[in-house]
């Protein structure tokens, strides 16, 4: 059977995950606390993209006396990638399968002696595999430096996960022979890499800034079907789904995302 015909029967339909980040504390950001609102994208950087919730606002929690660390960031997802899956699908695909985050992290108090770097790892890398976390990316595993074109960047790093789609029931699947039945279809995973940069633009500051993307496709077949014809011969079939997520641009278009932040006055 096709890929249109399963996926139109609803394979990938229906996948509603909202977005978020975890932290001491967090509220949406005002006109009153602009010092700590995210930096700022070039216009036009964004088209195809929209903005998912409201910027958020973290207090981070670190060992520091004195110091108070800031994180606020702004999610967004690729609208324009997931019209066109579902355009493919002939279903209303809404996993949050292409996304892009931009972080500012304000110091506020002495930073004599403190390892900036390290800091930003250690207090706001947890926060942003927590974001990945609430969109449903699971298996995450250790940051490892990564290579790209981002020049404003100190160290870019990825971080691989996966994207668990669970089994479904399809109920009036069309058959060979005009007929519909029940079908259902295997739960399956798609492989999901985080790609990140990490710069100060200048004291007291830090950027983040990078997205996921799908770096395998959406692959799955359902339990066979049996038919038999009206000359009692017998045949098995099965649906298989497969949607190409694993476009090969996703990597460059979300480094060139990065480099259009700008900073924030």
């Amino acid at each position: 059977m096709n890929r249109r015909a399963a996926l139109k029967m609803g394979a990938l339909g229906g996948i509603t995950l909202t977005a978020g980040c975890n932290g001491v504390r967090s509220g949406s950001a005002s006109a009153s606390d602009a010092t700590f609102l995210p930096p700022v994208v070039a216009e036009g950087a964004l088209e195809g993209w929209a903005q998912v919730g409201d910027v958020q606002e973290t207090e981070l929690d670190v060992p520091v006396p004195g110091l108070s660390v800031y994180q606020s960031m702004a999610l967004f997802e690729n609208r324009a990638f997931l019209e066109e899956m579902s355009t493919l699908a002939m279903a209303d695909i809404s996993a949050p399968l292409s996304t892009f985050f931009v972080t500012r992290v304000n110091f506020v108090g002495p930073l004599g002696g403190v390892a900036v770097p390290d800091l930003v790892e250690t207090q706001v890398t947890p926060v942003v595999k927590d974001q990945l976390r609430s969109q449903g990316v699971e298996d995450l595993g250790e940051r490892r430096p990564a290579t790209g074109s981002v020049e404003k960047t100190d160290d870019l790093y990825a971080i691989e996960g996966a994207f668990h789609v669970d089994g479904q029931t399809m109920r009036g699947y069309p058959l060979p022979d005009g007929k519909t039945t029940e079908v259902t279809v295997e739960a399956a995973t798609v492989d999901m890499r985080l790609v990140y940069g990490i710069w100060a633009p200048r004291s007291g500051e830090v950027y983040v800034a990078g997205g996921a993307f799908p770096t395998s496709p959406y692959q799955s077949v359902s339990d066979p079907v049996s038919l038999t014809g009206d000359d009692e011969t017998g045949v098995t079939v099965t649906a298989e789904v497969s949607l190409p997520l694993d476009r090969p641009d996703h990597r460059g278009a979300l480094l060139s995302l990065v480099d259009a932040v700008g900073e924030r006055g």
